[in-house]
């Protein structure tokens, strides 16, 4: 019976967290620090390992790209439109505009953007040979 009683508890407690979870919009979803774990471009991809690159989505649309390697850290501004399939985001910093596509799946954030500004934003998750295209996979920091 107690058994009974826990299991029906811990089911409850799942589905009470992913009820909060789906109430979250997507603004709200992708604060936080993240860590770089791939990123794909003319059909090659590069491994990272740990904190090498860093990036923190913060309030207000701000941000802040850290590298491990003692580079200077790079401050940055995102929006999100979610209204769209794929949702967009647009992240600028450096100087430059990148313009992209998201896809936040729990602890997995996947950015897909052009290198060049005024080229078209992608529409589906891929960077092939000679496309411009970056494709970056990071996961969120565990605490």
């Amino acid at each position: 019976m107690v058994r009974q009683a826990l299991v029906v508890l811990a089911v409850g407690l799942l589905f009470a967290a992913d009820a909060k979870d789906k109430d979250k919009t997507d603004d709200d979803r992708i604060k936080g620090t993240w860590l770089l774990q791939t990123e794909e471009q003319d059909g090659n991809q590069k491994q990272f390992e740990g904190n090498a690159i860093t990036v923190i989505f913060a309030a207000e649309g701000k941000g802040k790209v850290k590298y491990a390697s003692g580079r200077d850290d790079l401050d940055l501004t995102y929006q999100l439109d979610a209204t769209r399939k794929p949702p967009q985001i647009t992240v600028e910093g450096g100087g430059h505009t990148l313009n992209g596509i998201y896809k936040l799946d729990g602890d997995t954030l996947t950015i897909c953007f052009t290198k060049d500004s005024t080229a078209e934003r992608p529409a589906e998750f891929v960077a092939k040979e000679g496309d411009g295209r970056v494709l970056v996979v990071l996961k969120r920091e565990k605490k």
